[in-house]
């Protein structure tokens, strides 16, 4: 979980995840973002209440190198990713691809994109290009998740903080090329 200011809602995030064997919050602001550093609120607090592995991001980190910093497993192990302004529903089945995509509700229509992956998988370019060695993880390709969702609330964000998302946005737009 890469997370900034997200007290208001993290501990539903985290506790969405309680099936997980060990939950990873990586704390900081990204580079380009408006606001600099870690968390000001009780976002880590919280973390740590709930048995929380907890990482503080170095400050002026891009997404990239801020979301590899929670891929701490072991070979074997699958990566959940999750916002802590988003929720987990439903539980996964067997997993034998090595990353899978997962349907999003709540913010719109968005693609299902990869949330599940296998350890060895490293972001690349843009926070949300996945690769294994050289090879990126085509996401169109990788099979979806059945029964489970990610509920993304941002929609419960001050009004602030949707300001400082719509500013980075635009950043994003600029360094990533994304789209």
């Amino acid at each position: 979980m890469s997370v900034f200011n997200e007290a208001a809602q993290i501990e539903t995030a985290i506790k969405s995840l309680s099936w997980c064997d060990k939950i990873v919050v990586v704390d900081g602001s990204y580079k380009g973002f408006p606001e600099q550093g870690i968390s000001k609120d009780r976002t880590m607090w919280i973390a740590d209440k709930l048995g929380c592995h907890i990482i503080l991001a170095q400050a002026g980190l891009t997404q990239v190198q801020k979301r590899n910093m929670y891929l701490i497993g072991r070979p074997g192990d699958y990566y959940v990713v999750l916002d802590g302004d988003e929720v987990w529903h439903g539980e996964i089945g067997d997993l034998e691809a090595r990353a899978y995509r997962v349907k999003h509700a709540g913010s719109g229509w968005i693609p299902p994109t990869i949330r599940i992956f296998r350890h060895g998988a490293r972001y690349k370019k843009a926070h949300n290009q996945l690769y294994i060695g050289k090879e990126r993880i085509d996401e169109p390709l990788s099979p979806l998740m059945k029964g489970v969702h990610i509920e993304h609330r941002k929609h419960l964000r001050t009004q602030v903080r949707k300001g400082m998302s719509l500013k980075y946005f635009l950043y994003q737009i600029n360094e990533e090329k994304i789209s």
